[in-house]
């Protein structure tokens, strides 16, 4: 009999003690129900006795069926609450950091499934950490490139850069409205898309957008064959390196002209002097004294040229000390004073502050100095006045020259500071025409700001300001 019981003693020990009284209980309720099957049958009618040994034997196997049975119910039943509770902790995976305990009581084979489901749930968190690490340090990229960058599938924006909304002009897409034709509405970089798309080819153009007059560098490369709407499209600013260009152009052009002028004018009097006119002492004389003028007005703008070029180079370059404002000013002066005396014009300098300092290039401030007062001397009337004041503005010093002169055309004076730029008022004077822009690099350089006001027949007002240099201990 060992043997017919040996199946719900191994399942009895696999349910556990908790759940031995349940199994027996059960096991108990079907053997009573076999048993007074089998009573009723011997004492209702006669019975031989293969037929009670028989029934006896069929009560033992109803017995152990039903506890098997138990036995296996209440198992499934206690797997698939283990399959529930794993399921569970699947679905909050990415919600919850512990992974799924394996201190439930399962067979061994749930526990490896476990362990294994617990080391794929490892793998997946650690290739989604990887995945958004990468997607940051990408974004991140992204955000700090000059250029622009816009990535297009099947006709919508999946990725832009806020460079690229910057040479747009356009206002941040929404996640559901983001149709590259919708929001891009420029037909020439449509039209770079589309031919990228037909063709398969990389497609680059030069276009400027209206809407922020930027000229920009378009390139549009496809995706692969099988995934050609996928098109990739980088933007290049083109605009500064464009308004350098024009400015080269333009420089170059202005030095030719006002280099080319006085050569002219050197050459006709050579020629002049070749056709006879040296051997007359009264000509000979006039026309190599205006050789020897407009030499020295060709040497001006070779030395304003000068003057600019290292204005404009890399300011670390340039040697630093600490100079009187005040002391710059007067200096300047002194070098101007025949000048000022031919025309009668009267200068005073109104130094406010007895320590004006600044961290500069004393020769460069004096030539600040040089250029404003001249241009004051230059276009004052006879007697006229030329006021200089220094004076502390917080953390700045302030300084001015005004004159009573003959004042700057009001579409003169936004392009005063141009290079070569001559006012209306200066048409028929003296000068380079870089005096000005000479000026204003210097100002800028050591970190100032420069501007003017002026009023046709009443004079202009120059005004920079430089960062103060405090001594140690001054206020």
């Amino acid at each position: 009999m060992k043997k017919y019981f040996r199946v719900p003693l191994t399942l009895i020990r696999a349910i556990g003690s908790k759940q031995v009284l349940f199994v027996i209980l059960l096991g108990c309720i079907l053997f009573i129900a076999a048993a007074n099957l089998l009573l009723s049958s011997i004492f209702q009618e006669p019975a031989s006795e293969y037929l009670i040994y028989s029934r006896i034997i069929s009560v033992i196997a109803i017995s152990l069926i039903g506890l098997s049975i138990a036995t296996a119910v209440y198992s499934i039943e206690k797997h698939l609450n283990s399959i529930r509770k794993i399921t569970g902790e699947l679905e909050n995976l990415y919600e919850e950091d512990l992974p799924y305990s394996e201190k439930h009581d399962a067979p061994e084979a749930m526990l490896n499934l476990i362990s294994s489901l617990n080391r794929i749930s490892e793998d997946v968190r650690s290739n989604f950490n990887a995945l958004s690490n990468e997607r940051d340090t990408l974004s991140s990229l992204l955000e700090t490139m000059t250029d622009g960058v816009i990535l297009v599938n099947d006709s919508k924006i999946e990725i832009i850069n806020n460079s690229a909304y910057q040479m747009l002009g356009i206002e941040q897409i929404s996640s559901d409205s983001n149709s590259f034709m919708d929001i891009v509405r420029d037909h020439e970089i449509n039209s770079i898309l589309d031919e990228a798309i037909e063709t398969g080819s990389r497609v680059e153009a030069d276009i400027q957008f209206n809407q922020t007059n930027k000229i920009v560098h378009v390139i549009s490369s496809p995706g692969t064959e099988a995934n050609r709407k996928k098109v990739l499209l980088t933007l290049h600013d083109l605009t500064e390196s464009r308004h350098i260009d024009l400015t080269r152009r333009e420089f170059v052009s202005n030095v030719s002209h006002e280099l080319r002028t006085p050569l002219a004018s050197i050459k006709a009097i050579v020629e002049s002097l070749e056709s006879g006119a040296i051997k007359d002492e009264k000509y000979a004389s006039d026309f190599l004294h205006r050789i020897h003028s407009t030499v020295d007005s060709m040497n001006d703008i070779v030395s304003d040229l000068l003057i600019l070029s290292k204005a404009e180079s890399d300011t670390e370059t340039t040697e630093t000390e600490i100079v009187d404002v005040g002391a710059a000013a007067q200096f300047s002066l002194s070098s101007l004073g025949d000048k000022a005396a031919q025309k009668n014009v009267s200068i005073s300098i109104n130094a406010k502050a007895p320590s004006a300092l600044v961290k500069a290039n004393e020769t460069q401030i004096e030539i600040v100095f040089t250029n404003l007062i001249d241009n004051a001397i230059k276009f004052s009337e006879e007697g006229g006045e030329v006021w200089v004041d220094i004076d502390l503005n917080n953390n700045m010093v302030a300084a001015s020259v005004r004159d009573n002169g003959v004042g700057i055309n009001s579409e003169d004076i936004d392009r005063i500071f141009e290079r070569f730029y001559k006012a209306e008022r200066s048409r028929h004077n003296e000068g380079t025409g870089l005096g000005l822009s000479i000026v204003r690099h210097i100002i800028e350089s050591f970190g100032g700001s420069i501007e003017v006001e002026s009023n046709l027949g009443e004079g202009s007002l120059f005004s920079f300001e430089l960062p103060r240099f405090k001594e140690a201990g001054s206020s």
